[in-house]
């Protein structure tokens, strides 16, 4: 917060450029993970490899992470990034 209240963040035109983007990660296949974030099945798998979704909001000027949201792989990559921009 102390930098970005400072004269040291670089902006586009007076604005943050940021960029928001979605991915599914794959995460340790146990029982809890797979309660947690749920599995992706496949055509090869009954069961399915256990993913989470994640979605991060990067500041490209800057070079920070401003926010990464982990989720069950059922909720939306539209949802995450809606909560990337509230927090």
């Amino acid at each position: 917060m102390d930098f970005y209240h400072s004269d040291e963040p670089r902006l586009w035109n007076g604005y943050l450029l940021v960029a928001i983007d979605g991915t599914k990660a794959e995460v340790p296949n146990s029982k809890e993970n797979r309660k947690t974030f749920g599995n992706s099945g496949s055509q090869h798998s009954k069961t399915g490899q256990v993913r989470a979704l994640a979605s991060g909001m990067y500041d490209i000027l800057n070079h920070f992470y401003l926010d990464i949201e982990i989720e069950h792989i059922s909720v939306s990559e539209n949802e995450l990034a809606k909560r990337n921009l509230k927090h």
